[in-house]
Formats: C-alpha cells, structure tokens, sequence
C-alpha cells in the first residue's frame, strides 16, 4: 500500500509573508507604511506642532506670555482638543484661558463643498478686558504691538466673502470675564459668568438658519438671554431677547462726568422679539415687537447740596414697537407710578434743576445739531400714565424760607407724538399741600 504525505507550509510559510506584505514592489507594503506614518503623525506629531504654533503666534507675533498644558489630535476621527491654555499681558495679568477647546471636523467637507463641523466647543473659558482711555485699552496694545513686529503691509485682497462653513453644534459652556473701565472718574468694574452659549447649525451656506441659544448671568443674579434663528449669507437673524433684573447703580459713574450724581439705584427688565433682515442693497432693517420695558424702585441723589432728589416705584412701558430705517418708535402705554420729586430756588435764585443742563454751550449744540436733511425719527405713545405722584418744593432765595408741596398728583395724556402741529388730550389732578 502506497500513502502519500502531504508536505506542510512550514518555513514556506514565513517566505509567503514575506511576499505578500514586505515585498517593496507590492503596493499592499506602501500601504501600510502610509498607515504607520499617517498614525504617529497624526497622534505625535500634528500636536507638537499645534503647540508651537500657539506659542510662536502668541509670543512671537503678540509678545505674550502663553501655555498649553495638553494637545491632543486623533486622525482618523479628526478631532483636535487643546487643554489648559492660558495667555498672560505683559504684566502678568491673565488676558485670557480656558479649560478645554475641543473641534471635530467632518469628511463630509470633501461632499458638501464646505468645511464641515460636527462639534466646537470651549469649556471654562475667561477673558479680562480693561479700558485706560476712550481708545486706549488692553486689546488695542496687543493689536499695536503686533503690528509693529510685522511692519509689512500687504496690498488689501478684494472680498470673497464668507467661506462656505457649516457647524452642526457650537457650545460655549461655563464662560466668564471681568470688565474694568478706567475711564469714568470712578473706576466700574463688573464680573460676566457664567455665560453659556448653544448654536445648532450655524452656517454660511445661502439661506440656510442656525438655531442659537445664550444665557449670561449679570452681576446681582441678573440674566442675559437670546434665543431664535440665525443666519450668516445673507445676515438674518429672528429670535427673543431677555434682560431679568439687571441693577443699573453702576451707570451712574459714567453720568458722573456730565451730570452732579451722586447715587442711582434701579432693576431694570426688559423682553423684546426681533427681526433683523440684509437687504439686496446691503441695508439693513430692524423690527421689534412686543417690548416690554420695567424699572423698579428708580432712586436718584445728587445735585447741590447733596440731596435724594428723584424716587419712582415703578416705570413701565408696554407694547413698543420699533422700526430702521423707517426710524420710528411707539409705545402703546407709558406708566410712571409714585414718582416723588424734591426740588428748592437756591439762593441765587436758581431752579436746582436747572444743575441737570447741560454744562457748557457747546456741548449742548452738539447733541441738538441737525443740518436738515436727515430723516427725523418719529415718537409716539398711545397713553402716557402717571400716578401717585408727589413734588415737595421749598424756597431757601430768603429766610424764612418757604415750603409747598404737591401730592396725590395724576397725570394722563393720550397719542402723544412728536410730529409738529399736533395736540394731545390730557387730564391734571392733585392735591395743595402748604
């Protein structure tokens, strides 16, 4: 009986290998090198890279200081995420940081024609911004300092517009900053956080709208929201906006300048829908509907001497409407409710009042000029309400002096408006308090 024996591979086997995969005249080798080297260079290589080019850009070019605890790039999802980044000025005050950047681009950008995000989003972002002078301020030196280390100026290239982009989410989370204003003659500072922002689909593809949705916590647990659509080519945007109990006491550093004020206190809350539209011609229009405007517990002092002159329970205005470039604004109602007013003729015999003015001719020349040939804007309000109201005057131009006052007082005037030649209706009452 014959038996045949079979031979096996054995060290055939590691020659056939060989042939198949390590042979450098197949391409199935040249493959997988481009693999190999398309792996290591996108895990090692694209974040050192990434890093210095952060640290060339801020340093070199701003004279900043800059870290970046951590790069991270994954090549074959595409993503990239920055960690631990931090940019100091040139006194060490921190311009500028957040926790987490972290950006995931689509192969779908080679389809659409159009660079392609899936996810933007910033984590524990904070930025300071301070102002010295009316154009002076910490991001106008940077912007000097860096024009400056690249003195060559480059011919303008002519306008391509907005590069086709579309980004499916951009989130914003856990943002804030402080803001620091020199220039009024007290210093107002005022801390922004934290600021979340959530846009769905924001693009510069023609007509087509992003959804957006931000809410920023104001000093004093106040709230910023927005929330509508948006769009980039051509700007349009529609949505609601919202201001819940905003305090106001911090303007009254900049009245300073023009105005003797000592304090101002109030909450402001104000609600308002939009449209915002870009014409063919490039103009744009604005109209806002259904706003709502509320000050609560107004309380003004100042003037000389020093007094608590103003008090207002509350100031409402109802059902505005607002139109640009028509340049109109109506309110359906305005209601003043116990507005208490103290006022005196000084010695000189002066109004004090008359201390609000303007200070000085010119300056009251500029803010009523008009060559006339501008478009008035047109106001108007369908009642204008006051009640509660109460006005205590006295005389010091003489002594004894004397004192009189105003009380119970009621006020009503109805489709008011500025147009010239009109007359409006209106109903006085109060009460004679000697």
């Amino acid at each position: 009986m014959n038996t045949k024996l079979e031979n096996t591979p054995g060290p055939k086997s590691t020659g056939g290998f060989r042939e198949v995969w390590l042979n450098p005249r197949r391409k199935r080798l040249w493959a997988v090198v481009a693999v190999l080297i398309y792996t290591l260079a996108g895990f090692f290589l694209v974040p050192l890279l990434v890093k210095n080019s952060i640290t060339s850009l801020i340093q070199d070019d701003l004279g900043r200081e800059v870290s970046v605890e951590k790069v991270e790039f994954n090549p074959y999802v595409l993503s990239l995420r920055i960690q631990g980044f931090e940019m100091r000025d040139l006194d060490t005050v921190r311009l500028a940081a957040f926790d987490e950047f972290f950006i995931n681009l689509q192969v779908s950008s080679l389809f659409r024609w159009a660079w392609t995000f899936n996810e933007i989003r910033l984590t524990g972002s904070y930025f300071f911004f301070e102002r010295y002078d009316v154009d002076d301020n910490r991001l106008s030196r940077i912007l000097a300092d860096a024009a400056a280390k690249n003195p060559e100026e480059k011919a303008p290239e002519e306008s391509r517009g907005l590069p086709r982009l579309l980004i499916h989410s951009l989130i914003l989370k856990d943002g804030n900053g402080d803001l620091k204003d020199n220039v009024p003659p007290t210093p107002v500072e005022t801390y922004l956080g934290p600021i979340n922002v959530e846009i769905q689909g924001l693009n510069t593809l023609p007509d087509k709208y992003g959804q957006q949705k931000v809410t920023i916590k104001l000093p004093q647990d106040a709230i910023l929201s927005w929330q509508g659509s948006l769009s980039l080519t051509p700007l349009e945007s529609e949505g609601d906006l919202v201001l819940e109990n905003s305090r106001i006491d911090q303007s009254v550093a900049y009245l300073k300048a023009l105005l003797p004020l000592e304090s101002m206190s109030a909450s402001l809350t104000s609600r308002f829908r939009y449209r915002i539209q870009t014409g063919e011609d490039g103009q744009v229009s604005v109209d806002v509907n259904d706003m709502e405007v509320k000050l609560d517990r107004l309380a003004i002092s100042g003037l000389s001497p020093q007094t608590d002159f103003l008090s207002i329970s509350e100031i409402s205005l109802n059902g505005g409407i607002f139109r640009y470039p028509e340049k109109s604004l109506r309110f359906s109602s305005i209601r003043i409710d116990e507005p208490q007013l103290k006022t005196w003729l000084d010695e000189q015999g002066q109004i004090s009042l008359t201390q609000l003015l303007p200070r000085d001719a010119s300056s009251s020349q500029a803010l009523s000029a008009d060559d006339g040939t501008a478009t008035p804007w047109e106001f108007s309000v369908g009642e204008l309400v006051l009640e509660g109201g109460k006005v205590s005057f006295s005389d010091r131009s003489f002594t004894p002096g004397a004192s009189l006052g105003l009380n119970q007082l009621s006020f009503s005037l109805s489709e008011f408006n500025n147009r010239e030649g009109e007359t409006f209706p209106f109903e006085f009452t109060g009460e004679l308090d000697e």
